[in-house]
């Protein structure tokens, strides 16, 4: 996978990096040679209005349009997240086809619970579809008790 590092405004570093495995990467991208998936790095100097003009804009490489994803809570806490090779239509494709993410009005909340999309996994064994059972969520008293 492409890793980018942005030390400062005028070196960028770019190299070729093994990835932590993921349900987005594994699903859309898992040998990783169609380069969908980018990781970028802001170093911890540059200043919040930069890497915000960096993140709401597109990248550029190889003449691939690339635009921010979304994060693990490890990526947050080390200045780093994930980028896409499509358009932001696509990108909002992606997260809503991985979970109904529109119900959690809390931003924080819903960006934790897409975040989690990003987390590390491993995968160990697959469970067919027909031994899976969804219930509903337990309700009472307007409140809603399972974690939306």
């Amino acid at each position: 996978m492409h890793f980018i590092e942005i030390l400062d405004k005028q070196n960028i570093k770019i190299s070729y990096k093994k990835y932590d495995r993921n349900r987005l990467i594994e699903k859309y991208d898992p040998s990783c040679l169609n380069n969908k998936f980018v990781s970028i790095l802001f170093d911890e100097k540059l200043d919040n209005t930069f890497i915000e003009n960096i993140l709401l804009n597109e990248i550029l490489i190889n003449r691939q349009q690339y635009h921010f994803i979304g994060y693990s809570n490890s990526q947050l806490r080390g200045r780093s997240c994930y980028l896409y090779a499509g358009s932001i239509e696509q990108i909002e494709q992606i997260i809503n086809d991985n979970g109904d993410f529109n119900k959690i009005k809390n931003l924080s909340k819903r960006a934790a619970r897409i975040g989690l999309l990003f987390s590390s996994c491993t995968p160990t064994i697959h469970i067919e579809s027909d031994h899976v059972i969804q219930i509903d969520d337990i309700e009472k008293n307007g409140y809603t008790f399972t974690d939306e």
